[in-house]
């Protein structure tokens, strides 16, 4: 990357815990952020600009742009895919103990059963096209 740095924007279920292990093998911990959530872009950049990488979930304004020195990244998934994903890492990977109302719902559930919940359409709407959608229509939000 040289002199580059680093934007690391991750939509959920594209394998971005894996890609922030990577980063932080490849350029040690202090030069790369912890996985942030909520910040748009500029917050991160301004509160972690001394970081090779910058990772999370950003919410961006229609016309933004990043600094020159930046590069940006930004993993896409096939969206049935995702989907599956956030319903077998509830089934296999939540534990009880860690369970939310939510997520016991989903376990008592079948998988069909939870595609056509409408209770559950938030948790398994496509994040990355509302999140890309933001760029062009600045009133759908992340």
């Amino acid at each position: 990357m040289g002199q580059l740095k680093l934007f690391f924007d991750h939509i959920p279920k594209t394998a971005g815990t894996s890609l922030q292990q990577f980063f932080v093998e490849a350029f040690g911990e202090e030069m790369v952020t912890p996985a942030l959530k909520g910040l748009k872009y500029n917050q991160a950049i301004s509160v972690y600009g001394n970081r090779r990488v910058i990772a999370g979930h950003f919410h961006f304004i229609p016309g933004e742009s990043l600094p020159a020195d930046y590069i940006s990244a930004t993993v896409l998934r096939d969206p049935r895919e995702r989907t599956l994903s956030e319903y077998f890492y509830v089934i296999n990977d939540v534990p009880e103990t860690r369970c939310g109302p939510e997520e016991r719902r989903i376990k008592a559930m079948s998988l069909k059963e939870v595609l056509y919940d409408p209770d559950f359409s938030e948790r398994l709407r496509n994040y990355q096209a509302v999140h890309f959608a933001s760029f062009f229509t600045p009133h759908l939000t992340n």
